[in-house]
C-alpha cells in the first residue's frame, strides 16, 4: 500500500477528513503565532482515536513519538525541498512540507 498524503493548507485553522486503512479521521491543524509552530489534533470518526496537540515537526514519526499507537501506521512531516534542516513556517505548509501516512504493512 502506498503512502497517503494528508492535505494541509496555510490557514490559521484548517480541518479536513481523511480515510486511512478503512478508518475515517478528522484532522485539525492550527498555526500558533506565539510559538511559530503548527499543531494537529486527530479524532476518529468511526473509532475511539482522540489525539490532541501534536506539534508538526520533521524528522520523526509524530504518532509513536507521543506514545500513540491507535492509527496502526506512522505519520511523518516531510520536506519536499532539499535544504537546511528547519521547522515549517506558516506560509510553506502544504507546499514545501507535506504530512504523509505510512501504513503499518509498509513499515
Amino acid at each position: 500500500m502506498a503512502n497517503q498524503v494528508i492535505k494541509i493548507r496555510s490557514l490559521q485553522y484548517y480541518r479536513g477528513v481523511k480515510s486511512l486503512e478503512d478508518n475515517v479521521y478528522q484532522f485539525t491543524f492550527r498555526w500558533n503565532t506565539f510559538s511559530s509552530k503548527w499543531y494537529m489534533d486527530i479524532v476518529g470518526k468511526n473509532n475511539v482515536v482522540d489525539i490532541r496537540g501534536i506539534a508538526l515537526l520533521p524528522g520523526r514519526d509524530l504518532i509513536t513519538l507521543h506514545g500513540y499507537s491507535q492509527l496502526g501506521g506512522q505519520l511523518w512531516l516531510l520536506d519536499n525541498r532539499a535544504g537546511a534542516a528547519e521547522n515549517p513556517t506558516f506560509a510553506d505548509m502544504g507546499t514545501r512540507w507535506t504530512l504523509e501516512y505510512i501504513p503499518e504493512a509498509d513499515l
